[in-house]
């Protein structure tokens, strides 16, 4: 093989080459599944392209997720309302605002009820953080993080 061939590849084919630097101010063409293979055998077993990938796409959809949890969706809705009223109440008091202790459904109104398992999952965040709602919606979106991971790790399997 003469200088800048690699595996058949060669500088008088027309692609563009890529190159890399060899040695003190000498360059060699090289091919970009060499460059892949030279870049893989660099990071540690641990460091795949795909864990790379998966990590970054992981903390895009953290950050899509927790970004201005404050203010979006403005204002609130009277269920959020509802949900983080009875979450503290609960806490506190040990009853919802029905005088209801420790209640398997929230009574709500119109004779509907309301699910207290999202309740119940931000009662140690509104201990932490008191009764606001960013940390009403905190848990949610640290579940749906959460949720990307796994669906990530099931994908993987299939």
């Amino acid at each position: 093989m003469g200088f800048g061939e690699y595996k058949g590849y060669s500088t008088t084919e027309t692609t563009p080459p890529k190159t890399a630097r060899i040695g003190a101010g000498y360059y060699a063409t090289i091919p970009p599944e060499m460059m892949l293979q030279r870049i893989q055998q660099r990071l540690p077993a641990s460091l795949s392209p795909e864990l790379i990938a998966a990590t970054l796409l992981l903390a895009l959809g953290a950050a899509l997720r927790l970004y201005a949890l404050w203010e979006l969706p403005p204002g609130l809705h009277q269920d959020e309302v509802s949900g983080a009223y009875d979450a503290w109440a609960v806490l506190n008091f040990g009853i919802d605002r029905n005088g209801f202790s420790w209640p398997v459904h929230f009574v709500a109104w119109g004779g509907a009820g309301q699910n207290v398992m999202y309740s119940y999952l931000a009662m140690p965040f509104i201990a932490l953080g008191g009764l606001s709602a960013v940390v009403y919606r905190l848990p949610m979106a640290l579940t749906s993080v959460l949720s990307l991971f796994l669906m990530w790790k099931i994908g993987e399997r299939a």
